[in-house]
């Protein structure tokens, strides 16, 4: 990989012994992340999307990948490095795929990406869930062009989960062909207790 690539970046936090257990939220998610292309928690800093998707992470029954993005991550090839490096971790293997070898080089073309991408997701043997964290931001043109693209041309068993503080309109038009798969997960009812914590 890349060596200018930050390992931290690809890592679930560990759980920690203080944080409260939300168990009916876990198998919420669990329960529903699968069945959606595309799943969107969004709500304010402090509001525990966070700590929420980290529990469910550790507990899922399918194998998920993640990544925190910042404001660096707004270029289209060190973007999709990235994704390619979280999961790497679930699947190790992927580094040696067409994938892998096109993102290793020097600026490839978007459109050989985005069709190697898919076909390997086509050969997943069991789900995959990509998490995307902090997701708002993410403003680059081409990065939301290709996510729409990849939300509508994934096959099932490959699932997107983004976390947003807030909703952009330029991230609501790069995704509204894939409409049919959004599953808007209210801040109270899903992603986040009625107060803010400290996540």
């Amino acid at each position: 990989m890349d060596p200018i690539l930050l390992a931290t970046k690809t890592q679930i936090s560990p759980l920690t012994r203080q944080l409260v257990a939300r168990t009916q939220l876990v198998s919420l998610l669990d329960n529903n992340v699968v069945l959606h292309k595309l799943t969107l928690l969004s709500a304010p800093a402090g509001y525990g999307k966070t700590t929420s998707l980290v529990q469910w992470a550790h507990l899922a029954s399918r194998p998920v990948a993640w990544l925190s993005l910042d404001e660096e991550d707004n270029d289209f090839h060190r973007f999709f490095r990235y994704v390619l490096e979280a999961w790497h971790r679930t699947h190790p293997e992927i580094i040696d795929s067409p994938l892998g070898l096109l993102l290793s080089g020097i600026n490839p073309q978007a459109d050989d990406v985005l069709a190697s991408f898919i076909n390997i997701a086509d050969r997943l043997e069991r789900d995959l869930a990509i998490v995307l964290d902090d997701f708002h931001l993410i403003a680059d043109e081409s990065i939301l062009r290709a996510l729409a693209y990849l939300v509508d041309h994934l096959p099932p068993h490959l699932n997107f989960v983004w976390l947003a503080a807030r909703i952009r309109r330029s991230l609501w038009h790069a995704t509204v062909r894939a409409a049919n798969y959004w599953k808007f997960a209210s801040p109270i009812c899903v992603s986040c207790p009625q107060r803010p914590l400290n996540s």
